[in-house]
């Protein structure tokens, strides 16, 4: 499972909250109405461009195995080092092409930290 009912809503501030929700992130989750474990995923849609240092910032923080960026692969989202660190650290496991505007290249990646287990991504609905 990737989302529940809403039970994940998650804001990359800093603060005493948002040191909380890392820290409650990193234990697993269990949850009990369905018998399974929670799946962390960090979702990146159109990350700012520098001088924002959110998209990693947020990869760092992030100690789940999958990442869905949304946005320009190097382009507009983002920042260089965002992107070198995922080049290194993560496999890219799917991407799709997305409706854009004239002149961008909209993308979204699906991408699977290189350390985590082997795993299917299912394309069933």
């Amino acid at each position: 499972l990737i989302w529940l009912k809403g039970r994940n809503l998650d804001v990359f501030d800093r603060g005493v909250e948002t040191e909380a929700w890392w820290k409650k992130l990193s234990a697993s989750t269990i949850l009990p109405e369905v018998g399974t474990r929670a799946v962390p995923v960090l979702l990146l849609s159109f990350p700012p461009p520098p001088p924002s240092s959110v998209a990693e910032v947020s990869l760092e923080r992030f100690g789940g195995d999958w990442v869905v960026f949304i946005g320009e692969w190097r382009g507009c989202t983002g920042t260089a080092a965002f992107f070198d660190k995922l080049d290194a650290e993560w496999v890219q496991v799917r991407k799709l092409e997305l409706p854009q505007w004239p002149m961008m290249d909209d993308v979204a990646v699906v991408l699977r930290r290189k350390t985590a287990q082997p795993a299917t991504l299912s394309t069933s609905n």
